[in-house]
């Protein structure tokens, strides 16, 4: 798969420059405007990327296994008085099974459960 460019030109200076176009550039952008969100909004913080596979093959699904391990997670660190937010992306597979993509953000370093811990909870 090529990936595909869109041409712009600068109105003042008139330089050409191209930026991606279609899904990846979708993705591309939307990923910097949540990295800026992050860096301009809390002041100090710590982030972990979670990919969550439910192991049955459904169509419809209802987030219970999203909020079983974000309440697990968010306890661990109210317990350790973090702050903790987070982001989460529902996207199916090809095979049919729904997977999360989880940007998880935290305010203290060194309490982020194992990956071990989440998947036993």
């Amino acid at each position: 798969m090529a990936l595909q460019f869109r041409r712009f030109r600068h109105k003042e200076t008139a330089q050409v420059f191209y930026v991606e176009a279609g899904r990846y550039g979708n993705f591309k952008n939307t990923l910097k405007k949540i990295t800026n969100y992050v860096r301009y909004n809390i002041l100090k913080y710590y982030a972990a990327h979670l990919i969550l596979t439910v192991a049955e093959n459904v169509s419809e699904i209802d987030f219970k296994d999203l909020h079983r391990i974000q309440q697990f997670i968010h306890q661990r660190l109210k317990r350790a008085g973090s702050d903790f937010k987070y982001v989460a992306v529902k996207e199916i597979q090809e095979r049919g099974a729904i997977h999360y993509h989880v940007l998880c953000i935290y305010s203290k370093p060194y309490i982020f459960p194992t990956s071990q811990e989440i998947a036993n909870s």
